[in-house]
Formats: structure tokens, sequence, C-alpha cells
């Protein structure tokens, strides 16, 4: 609890926050545009309306138009985010400290309003009361099992989106965003939990609660795992639990302090105005930009091998803001994405490469640095960034001075065989030109000695004697270019 003093040092009233903060009294929230307190010490920082006057700043409005629709944007993929973070494997002792009761009118697929308890709802409560009102995750039934390393681990099967409440009586009521879906640590986990996942990841994401109750059933028979608790309303998680599916539901934010900068990134980004000439604009407006393509005269690359495709990919990253490239593994995904890299490289530009799998982008980097030390560089977990100075400190040390002479020269030559591979392109496909003449003229001879067989004699209308000589032409000109063909 903060003291007097410490409330009086925040005596500068600010009108509108220009940074998305926290409170230095309480840890609250303080978006950009809400109106704070700020002191003018060594410390600084500023502190909510809340702890400085009692009173809770306006709601934040969603504004009309593009700009609302930007908001919506933003805070979809902050929840996502939010979300996906709280979605992780847990000890017995860490699921029991969020698990949460009379939480059976919470499953239904319409629940509204629905009144909780436990240490979920408690921890709810505290996050309230300190105004971080994110969304959460409900997860229900819990699966206990032991991992390929020997360890126990619990998660829920299906997990929700929810918003949670407090009423005047400091309840905490919470409300369904969304249907149930399977639970993505599942599907990350080793052992009998990634096998369920497996079984179960075809309903996809709009499952409901009869279905999920259809599925536990099947899951407990095909895996011979018992059901706990299922017989009476709810049952809770202890220390010392063995396998087995438990009728119990959990309450989870996304409190890891790998995604709070993104999180706090994502709250600034909904008020920002600046957004229009951004890639992501385009996904608001749905009108993409031409974006500027640095040292233009130079063409699309590609040290990895590519396909048609996969060229067309190519060519679509460089003149687009936002292009969506999808396809099933080994389809050389990867491969393009090397290929991005080195282009952009080429074309004097900088590229960020992101994944919510530490697996692809190892692969992506490794690739990438095989066609050239220092092409990608690898970020992001704490190994990587450690290793980091060392791998700039070689590539620094091992630099070689730039030749301007050969680098135009090579760009000269890149260029010269862009020109004389388009021409080659062009070459057959006036080779498939006339290879469709040849065929069609075959096609229309056969046709006329067919009919000269059958009736014997011809009488031609002087209507047709046009389109007869049409067709005679062409096969005449599809004889003479085979034959050209041939003898060149």
């Amino acid at each position: 609890m903060s003291s007097i003093d410490d409330v009086q040092e925040f005596s500068i009233f600010l009108k509108q926050s220009k940074y998305h903060s926290r409170c230095r009294l309480c840890g609250a929230n303080i978006r950009v545009g809400e109106p704070c307190f700020w002191r003018k010490t060594e410390e600084g920082g500023v502190a909510c309306s809340v702890c400085v006057t009692g009173e809770s700043p306006a709601d934040r409005v969603i504004p009309p138009g593009p700009q609302g629709e930007w908001y919506k944007l933003i805070r979809f993929l902050r929840d996502s985010v939010l979300v996906g973070s709280a979605s992780e494997l847990m000890t017995p002792e860490a699921i029991a400290g969020c698990q949460v009761s009379s939480f059976t009118q919470a499953l239904g697929d319409n629940a509204n309003q629905v009144a909780i308890n436990g240490f979920g709802a408690d921890r709810a409560r505290q996050r309230l009361k300190r105004r971080d009102d994110g969304p959460m995750s409900l997860g229900w039934p819990v699966l206990s099992f032991i991992n390929n390393t020997g360890e126990r681990k619990c998660a829920p099967i299906f997990v929700a989106t929810i918003t949670v409440e407090l009423t005047e009586g400091d309840e905490v009521v919470l409300t369904r965003e969304s249907s149930f879906a399977l639970n993505p640590a599942l599907m990350a986990s080793d052992g009998i939990g990634q096998a369920i996942a497996d079984r179960i990841e075809i309903l996809g994401d709009d499952i409901s609660e009869s279905v999920a109750n259809e599925v536990i059933e099947q899951v407990s028979k095909d895996f011979d795992i018992p059901l706990e608790g299922f017989d009476f309303e709810e049952t809770e998680i202890g220390e010392n639990i063995s396998d087995g599916i438990f009728n119990t539901a959990t309450l989870v934010a996304g409190d890891s302090g790998a995604t709070t900068n993104l999180l706090r990134e994502l709250e600034e980004l909904m008020d920002r105005t600046d957004w229009t000439e951004t890639a992501a604009g385009s996904l608001v407006t749905g009108s993409a930009k031409q974006i500027a393509v640095g040292n233009i005269a130079i063409p699309p690359i590609a040290p990895l091998p590519v396909n048609h495709s996969q060229e067309r990919i190519l060519a679509k990253c460089a003149n687009s803001n936002v292009t969506v490239v999808t396809g099933p593994p080994g389809t050389g995904k990867s491969q393009v994405v090397v290929d991005l890299v080195a282009n952009a490289w080429v074309h004097n530009q900088t590229i960020l490469v992101t994944s919510t799998n530490n697996a692809a982008v190892d692969v992506a980097t490794n690739r990438a640095n095989d066609i050239a030390k220092g092409l990608l560089l690898r970020t992001g977990n704490k190994s990587a960034r450690e290793a980091l100075p060392d791998i700039v400190t070689q590539l620094v040390t091992a630099k070689q001075p730039v030749d301007m002479a050969t680098t135009s020269l090579i760009e000269a030559n890149l260029i010269r065989a862009h020109k004389a591979r388009a021409e080659f392109y062009e070459a057959l496909r006036k080779v498939a030109e006339f290879e469709n003449l040849q065929n069609e003229g075959v096609q229309t001879e056969e046709r006329l000695l067919g009919a000269v067989h059958e009736f014997g004699s011809l009488s031609v209308a002087d209507d047709d004697v046009a389109p007869l000589l049409l067709a005679t032409q062409k096969i005449a000109k599809a004889r003479f270019l085979q034959g050209f063909r041939w003898r060149r």
C-alpha cells in the first residue's frame, strides 16, 4: 500500500499519457491517451487517477470508421498473444493455484455473467483491481500425465477465451467469448498428451460443450485413462495425483515475462493513427499499396532452387505490402523464406523473420547462412541473444573490402542472365504455340479426309469455301513450321 507522501509526489496532471506505462503505486495499466499524474523527481514515473484522486478514468471508447477497425484488429492480436502465452503445460502445484470452483454453468456455450470461486477467481480479482482487463482462458477438463522426461504435467484439454468482471459485491463473474478449442499446449507436448491432441485436432476450434463431453469419454476409452470426478459436479487436483482426466476447470492469464513487452506495444498500437502507411493497414482498408523497392534494376534472385509457383511468390512479395503463402509441410515454404531474405539483401532492404516455432526460425537461419555467413542473424530466445555478440564480432573481423567494380560486373551479369532467361521462356512459349497449330491442323486434316472417304465426293457451298481455305492455310503453315523447327 502506498503512503500519502508517495501519492503527493505525483502532483503534475497530464491530460493524456503519450506512452503506454504502468502506475508506480499500484501497477495498473495506463494506456496511451489516458489521464495520469507525473512526479518531477529523479525516480520519475507516473501514477494512475485511481491512486491519486480515487476516481477511475472513463472507459476507452472505440472510435468509428477505419480507426475503430484498426483498434479491433490490434485488440484481437493482443488477445491471441495473451491467451496463447497462457497455454503451457503446468505442474500439479501450479495448476492447483489456478483452479476454479462452481464452474459448471461456465461450460455452457452461451455462458454469461457466471459467478466463479476458487484460487483462479482470486487471481482474476487481483488482476481486475490492477485494471488488467485483458482476456483470460477457461480450461477444462484437466489431463494429468507423465511426459517423456518422467515429469508429471497437467494441462486443460480444451480452452476458451473469456472476459471477467467484478460485481459490486466483489464477486468474479465470467462471460464466454469463444467456443472450446483444443489446448495448444497439448499439441506442443509429448507422450500421451500429444497423442490425444493428434486424435482430436481434427475437431477444429469450434467445439460445443456436448461434443467436448463425448470426446472426453471416447479419449478415456481409447487411451485407457480414468475419468475422475465426472460422477459429481466437479473435483480438485492436489499435489499427489495420478494419471487421469479430472473434472476441474482453470482460469489462466498470460503473465509470462516473455510477452509483457509485446503486450504493452500492442496496447500502444491500438491508439496509433499512423498505421495507414504500414503493411498492416491494408488489412483494414482492403487495398495494399505498392512498396518502393531499392535498386529496382536488379531482378529477383533465388539462391535456392524454386519452381514456378515459388518464383511467383518472390515476385509478389517484391511489390506487395502483404502476401499470404500457405502450403502443407514439405512444399518449400522455408526455401521461399530464405530466398526472400537473399532478395532483401540484394535490394538493400532489411528483413525480419519471425515465427511462433523456434525450430522454423532455426531452419531458416541455418539455410540462409549456408548461402552467406551473416545473411540472417538469429535472436529471440536467451541462448541466441547471448551468442549474437560473438557472431557479429566474427563477421566484422572477417569483413572484406568491397570492390565496387566487381559488384557492378556481378549486377550487370545478373541482369543479362535474367534477360536471356526471359527470352528463352518466350521462345518456349512460341514453340508451344507452333505445336498447338500443328495439332489443330492435323485434327482438321483428319476430319476432312474422313468426310471424303465417307461420302466419296463433296459438294461445297459458296459460304463454306472461305472457312475451308482458312483451314488449309493453317495446315500448310503448321507443316512448314514443323519442318523449319527440325531443320534448325
